[in-house]
């Protein structure tokens, strides 16, 4: 199972979430979304491990929502 994360300036909390996911032996991959983020949300979400799409400007969850979808199912 793939989990999708958005996130908007999330850098402070974005590592830790992305590191408790890939712990489950259910989850595939992490893609972190990052909504327009202007700190350092994707780098983090890279390092500890997801994929990461970048959004600019941010437009929203549902939008980050739909990217993902497209993105995982192209």
């Amino acid at each position: 199972m793939d989990v999708v994360v958005p996130a908007y300036n999330e850098a402070f909390t974005i590592a830790e979430v992305v590191r408790v996911l890939r712990r489950v032996p259910s989850v595939g991959r992490v893609l972190g979304v990052s909504d327009g983020s202007r700190d350092e949300t994707a780098s983090r979400a890279r390092a500890a491990g997801a994929e990461v799409l970048e959004l600019s400007p941010n437009r929203g969850k549902g939008q980050a929502m739909r990217t993902a979808l497209d993105y995982v199912t192209s």
